[in-house]
């Protein structure tokens, strides 16, 4: 099909028993599109001529939801931010890559002049929403729902479709590899002085420590030094030096190849090492189980495989029957395409904001310095309003609008500057700001897409990366939180391994006391 996919798409096209449940992240839920017969491959042609599968790939459709009125607490949920809105107006200007995003194609919902629209919703997400519902997460359906309001959804690309080409009014697969890495935090903070003692206790393990692999010993502090120096480091990912990078991606496949015991099951969410997630998880319905490392997934032809399945990227990577040949031309496969691409260099740029600590050391002395309304009221945590708490505060922690985000950025590493995004930077609202705009690119997912169209030529790579929601203010206090228990942690394992620093290097390293 010429002019896939598709630039405007009509709500008449959508029929609920053409589309199932594939993932659900915080804001949003996806639905890939299985076809009029989706139960017959025999009958694949049915699908021949659909604007939601073309030669390139499918589409997939990302619809809103919403809090249960009897969700958590009964509170009323936060207005937010568009993801689509703030994805062109925040992260492409930042990123500076414009083909980076997967294609969004926007269907309106006809308007129904009835006088219980909002309680009825539009008969597709009506129907859609009880056809899907038993495939959700538990968890999912506990707290939230689709919106049957909602008068937009959004097509986009299903990155681990085959998509199909089309031959004689016959639709056939094509061979598509989709290889997802979770790439975390990529840089070490430029940390400045600071006042408070045992924030500045920590500069030596965060100036020197990646924050991924400090996190991994917070949550399994039984690993040795040995077992913790094998993991996978996402400073080496971000290298330009091709055996670091080639050392992260084989950490990577070899944490992969352990998931050979895991049942993948629809609609799991990612493992949120970096307490951030409250995105969509675009193409991640199978996860491993709750307790792997699930930062590279690999999708054959639209279906997972788990490390157990190696053996399935044979063919496709043209190799003898052997695990080592098949990890290492799945290495050099990635190992290129990464280094040809300056995408993990401006994700390294874009995550690095202040250091939570030291942001938390700001907010405490602007709470001194303000007088608060309640002389009896106590001193709030780092970012956690109480009664009492100063009105600078208040400001401080309310959610932004698009325009305040897009302000904020304005002097953000990297991007453009004037006089009035200059005075905005003095504010520690600002700084919040900037650091809230920073954790969606932590906790992004980046895929590589590679198709291969004859058997003689290398495949054809794209890479895109999803899950680039906006994040709420009112999760900074939960991560000032965790990143104390982070370093506290590490240090703890730190002194009980009598480990020292090896400070012929840089970043230093530790090493084993004699």
């Amino acid at each position: 099909m010429s002019g896939w996919p598709p630039t405007n798409l009509d709500a008449s096209l959508l029929h609920a028993e053409e589309w199932s449940f594939l993932a659900e992240g915080g804001q949003n839920l996806l639905l890939r599109y299985t076809g009029p017969i989706a139960s017959s491959p025999q009958q694949l042609s049915s699908s021949v001529g659909s604007p939601f599968l073309g030669e390139e790939g499918a589409l997939a459709l990302r619809v809103k939801k919403q809090k249960l009125k009897s969700g958590k607490n009964g509170k009323p949920q936060t207005p937010q931010i568009d993801s689509q809105a703030f994805q062109s107006k925040v992260i492409v200007p930042l990123l500076g890559l414009s083909d980076v995003l997967p294609a969004s194609i926007p269907i309106e919902l006809p308007c129904y002049e009835t006088a219980d629209i909002h309680a009825q919703g539009h008969p597709f997400v009506e129907a859609i929403a009880r056809r899907i519902e038993e495939s959700r997460p538990e968890r999912r359906r506990l707290i939230d729902e689709i919106d049957p309001s909602a008068s937009l959804i959004w097509a986009v690309e299903d990155l681990t479709s085959s998509g199909h080409a089309v031959t004689a009014s016959r639709a056939v697969p094509r061979r598509v590899l989709a290889v997802e890495i979770k790439p975390k935090w990529l840089f070490l903070p430029a940390l400045v002085e600071a006042t408070d003692r045992e924030v500045k206790a920590t500069f030596d393990f965060k100036k020197n420590i990646s924050r991924y692999k400090m996190h991994r010993i917070h949550r399994d502090p039984s690993l040795s030094l040995a077992e913790w120096q094998q993991l996978y480091d996402p400073l080496d990912l971000a290298s330009r030096d091709p055996a670091r990078t080639r050392h992260a991606l084989e950490a990577l496949w070899n944490e992969w190849r352990r998931t050979s015991d895991a049942i993948p099951t629809a609609g799991n969410e990612s493992d949120d090492i970096n307490g951030m997630d409250n995105g969509d998880a675009v193409a991640s319905s199978a996860s491993t189980q709750q307790h792997m490392n699930n930062n590279l997934r690999v999708y054959l032809n639209g279906n997972f495989l788990c490390g157990e399945q190696w053996a399935e990227l044979t063919e496709f990577l043209s190799v003898e029957l052997s695990e080592d040949h098949v990890k290492q031309a799945f290495l050099d496969l990635l190992l290129s395409h990464l280094h040809a691409s300056p995408l993990l260099e401006r994700l390294a740029v874009c995550q690095s904001a202040a250091d939570i600590q030291l942001l938390g050391q700001g907010w405490s002395d602007l709470e001194r310095s303000e007088p608060v309304s309640d002389v009896g009221a106590s001193s709030a945590a780092p970012f956690q309003l109480k009664d009492g708490s100063s009105s600078a505060a208040a400001t401080i922690m309310k959610e932004p609008t698009l325009q305040e985000l897009i302000e904020a950025v304005m002097i953000a590493p990297g991007a453009q500057s004037n006089r009035a995004a200059r005075l905005l930077a003095k504010s520690h609202r600002a700084e919040i700001l900037q650091y809230v705009v920073s954790a969606t690119f932590k906790d992004c997912s980046m895929f590589l897409r590679f198709i291969r169209n004859s058997e003689h030529d290398g495949p054809e790579c794209s890479i895109r990366l999803i899950d680039l929601d906006p994040k709420p203010v009112g999760s900074m206090y939960k991560w000032w939180k965790i990143d104390q228990e982070i370093v506290e942690s590490f240090k703890a394992w730190v002194e009980k391994n009598r480990l020292d620093w090896d400070k012929s290097t840089t970043p230093w390293k530790l090493v084993q006391k004699t």
